[in-house]
Formats: structure tokens, C-alpha cells, sequence
């Protein structure tokens, strides 16, 4: 039997900044001890380590928790220290976890700080589950989707994962109704299956879920469950892209779904489903839907549908080849001036106008814009789409007139007058007022500018 030693709280705690920032002195130990869960081990079995702002600490290879030190510290380590440490500083019962200490360890595993294997894949599932039985809904859906598509050393569990979904806990949040809906989607040949994957998406819908305004759209133009119906399925789309677009371009929240709405709104003009073929419509849709993909992936982390991403850069390939269009940096002319405001006036993002030059002898005009937001730059000319920050330089040709008022330079509005070929930058303010502050009127062209 280890001799019993007290220790004052502020040796404790000399001790414990000794499991902090402690590379070296791991790998120089021959012994380790976790003041988490007590155990004992050599230090040849530490093979994670947390890197954050303190430095790189140990990971229990045990519980996953940065609570080791190690022998090179020149503290005795024996089991009557490690549990005078854990009830100092983990006072929680032990077996039942400490709930932070649970969600680091999950944290680390999601961002890859703790390596992918077997046995930390299975305290990962543990603390999860734990985390769900206490009531954490975002643990609740991690552990579903763990075992619905995420699992790497076991087999994927799908009906584990409804369970989860389908548990008092989550069962009315539109995000578990949208996942086991589109499990029931894969199976929607058959009839009740194809009932199921409707009615979860329709509920989730009516709570005002935008994932799910698509995946009912799928329902109405494949005729899932419901008689297929086109034109219903279209006007799903675009009743709420508006929305989920200013999500992307102003708001930076909660966008996630705007490549699956661009996708789909690309196809609907490609194939005349339930609007007008239009090739340039699509075009412009599968260029969001690429440019909006890409960023999700880096910026959210959330992978790209292979199948689907495979879809929409062999479009935008044939629309290339089609029109004798080869993939280049943006000209900042008025067509991709249009192609970029058409549907993004964003009257709540106030931009500032800088005149620069013109002659209306050469009808060439540069101004300035800039932006307060990053703007989405579109040439359909170049194929291009793309962010800009800051100011960005246009230059227009064929400017027939041009008028620049002597008060504000700000305007958060483009008006295109179609039938006099003049655009309009005007602040349009809360009340409705519009103040114009510069106007261009261009030269009769033998082609529309938009085509």
C-alpha cells in the first residue's frame, strides 16, 4: 500500500502546470501518470498531443484528456498524488466524466488534433454518448451522424442513428427531420419509404428550414411520394434562394445550403424544369453553385457531393465548349458589372462611388467601387466567379454620358433602365427617398449587353 501525502492546494497546482506545455518533458519521461483518470502508463504510449496557445501538451492515451505528467518533471507519480490532483481539480465522479472535459476531448478528435484509430474512435464514442444521455443536443447530433456516415474503424449503424435523430431530445428540430428524411430518401422506390422521406422534409420545411425547402423540391420534380409537379418544384427554389443568396454574399450565416439551392436552380434552366430554358441562366447558377462549394469546404469544412460537384464543372466544361469560352481572371467591364449586381443590389451594403476618369469622345469611363463586404465578382464572358475585397477598379466602354451629382458618393442601390440603356447608382434610404449619385447612359449597341 502507497504511503497517503497531502500536498496544499498551491503545490497542486506547481504540479499541474507541469502537464501543460510538457513536450519535452514526456518524452524525456520514462513513466507518466493522468490526474483525470488516474491511470499509470509509459511515456512510449503518449502519442497525441493538444497545440494551442499554451504550447504542445500531452494526451492521455487512456481518456483522451490533457491532465499527464510525466516522471522527467521530477514528481513522484504514484496513485495516491493522481487522486488527490483529480479530486482538486476534476471533483466530478469520474466514471460519469466531467462534461468539459468530454466536449475537448470531442473537439480535438473533430479537428483532428487526436489522431483517427481504433481505440480513440471508440472513447470518442463514449464521451458522445455520455454527453447525449446528460442532454447535449450537439452532442446528440454528432453521435447520429457519427454512426449514420462518419464511422471509420466500425461499421456505420443507420439505425442507431435514427434512433438518436428520433430521440426525445432532438426528434422536433428540423435537422434531425431533414436527416431521416434523406435516409428514407435512398430507399424511396418504395412506397412507405418514399411516405416517410415527404413527410420529415414537409415538417422540417414548416418550421422554416431552408434544407429542407430543397429536398421537398427533389419530392415535387421526381415525383417522390407526390405527383411530380415541375414548376411547384421551381418556385420552391426560388421563393427561397433569395434568402440563402444573402446568406452567402452579405450575412456569411447559416449558408451551407446555397450550392444545393445554385445546383438545383442551374439544372431547373438548363432542362426548362418548371421555368424557361435559359443556357445563361444555368451558367451563372453553376458557377455559383462551384464557387460556393469550393468555399464551403475550406472555410466550413463540409465536403463537396462528389457526384454532384462532378456534375456541375462537366456542364460548365460543355457551356465552354458551346460558346468558344476559355476559363480566365474577370474583365471589369459593364458586362461583368452587370453579371454582378443583376442579383445582388443589397441595399442594406452601402458602397462607396470614386470617379476616376472619362471621355466622351472615346466613351471610356473608370470609377471606383468599394465594397464594405467582399464582393461577388461574375464575368459569364471569363467564366469567372469569385470574391473581392476592398476597392475594385471597373472600366466601361460605349459610354455615351455620364453625370456625377456634387453631394454623396455612398449608394447601396443599381437601377438599370433597360429602355434608355442608363444605369442609376443611387442611396436609397429607409424612408424609400432615392438620391442619385452618378448615372451612365450608354451608346446603341448592335447586342443587347446582358446576352
Amino acid at each position: 500500500m502507497e504511503e497517503t501525502k497531502q500536498h496544499d492546494i498551491k503545490q497542486l497546482e506547481e504540479y499541474r502546470a507541469h502537464s501543460v506545455d510538457n513536450e519535452i518533458e514526456i518524452v524525456s519521461s520514462s513513466e507518466c501518470g493522468c490526474f483525470f483518470c488516474r491511470q499509470r502508463y509509459s511515456a512510449r504510449e503518449v502519442l497525441d498531443w493538444a497545440n494551442d496557445d499554451r504550447g504542445t501538451s500531452a494526451i492521455c492515451p487512456v481518456c483522451g484528456i490533457d491532465a499527464v505528467i510525466g516522471d522527467a518533471s521530477g514528481i513522484e507519480i504514484s496513485k495516491t498524488l493522481l487522486k488527490e490532483m483529480n479530486l482538486a481539480f476534476y471533483p466530478q465522479n469520474v466514471i460519469k466524466g466531467d462534461p468539459n472535459a468530454a466536449k475537448t476531448y470531442c473537439d480535438r478528435y473533430d479537428s483532428g488534433e487526436i489522431t483517427h484509430k481504433e481505440t480513440n474512435e471508440k472513447l470518442y464514442v463514449s464521451y458522445l454518448t455520455s454527453l447525449f444521455d446528460a442532454g447535449d443536443k450537439d452532442a446528440a447530433f454528432k453521435l447520429a451522424e457519427f454512426y449514420e456516415k462518419k464511422a471509420e474503424f466500425s461499421p456505420i449503424n443507420v439505425d442507431a442513428a435514427i434512433q438518436i435523430y428520433a430521440s426525445p431530445l432532438i426528434k422536433d428540430e428540423a435537422r434531425s427531420l431533414c436527416r431521416i428524411g434523406m435516409i428514407h430518401m435512398k430507399n424511396a422506390i418504395l412506397p412507405e419509404e418514399a411516405r416517410a422521406a415527404y413527410e420529415c422534409f414537409a415538417k422540417a420545411a414548416a418550421l422554416g428550414d431552408l434544407t429542407a425547402v430543397y429536398l421537398m423540391s427533389d419530392c415535387y420534380l421526381q415525383g417522390v411520394y407526390v405527383k411530380r409537379d415541375p414548376s411547384f418544384a421551381y418556385k420552391l427554389l426560388e421563393s427561397a434562394f433569395g434568402e440563402i443568396d444573402a446568406r452567402f454574399r452579405v450575412d456569411r450565416k447559416d449558408w451551407y445550403d446555397y450550392p444545393d439551392y445554385a445546383y438545383r436552380l442551374g439544372n431547373c434552366y438548363q432542362h426548362g424544369y418548371g421555368v424557361e430554358q435559359d443556357s445563361t441562366e444555368a451558367i451563372t447558377y453553376y458557377l455559383l453553385a462551384e464557387v460556393s462549394y469550393a468555399i464551403r469546404e475550406v472555410v466550413e469544412g463540409i465536403g463537396q457531393d462528389p457526384l454532384l460537384f462532378a456534375d456541375i464543372q462537366s456542364e460548365i466544361k460543355a457551356y465552354a465548349k458551346a460558346n468558344s469560352l476559355t476559363r480566365n481572371t474577370p474583365i471589369n467591364d459593364s458586362d461583368t458589372f452587370f453579371d454582378s449586381f443583376r442579383n445582388c443590389n443589397n441595399q442594406n451594403d452601402t458602397k462607396t462611388f470614386k470617379f476616376v476618369s472619362f471621355s466622351k469622345e472615346s466613351g471610356d469611363l473608370e470609377f471606383i467601387v468599394t465594397y464594405p463586404n467582399p464582393q461577388l465578382i461574375l464575368d459569364l464572358g471569363s467564366l469567372y466567379c469569385g470574391f473581392a475585397s476592398g476597392p475594385v477598379h471597373w472600366y466601361f466602354r460605349e459610354v455615351a454620358d455620364f453625370r456625377l451629382s456634387n453631394g454623396r458618393r455612398e449608394f447601396n442601390n443599381v437601377i438599370f433602365d433597360e429602355e434608355s440603356d442608363t444605369w442609376r447608382f443611387v442611396y436609397v434610404s429607409s424612408d424609400g427617398n432615392e438620391d442619385e449619385i452618378a448615372s451612365i447612359r450608354f451608346n446603341s449597341r448592335p447586342s443587347d449587353f446582358k446576352e
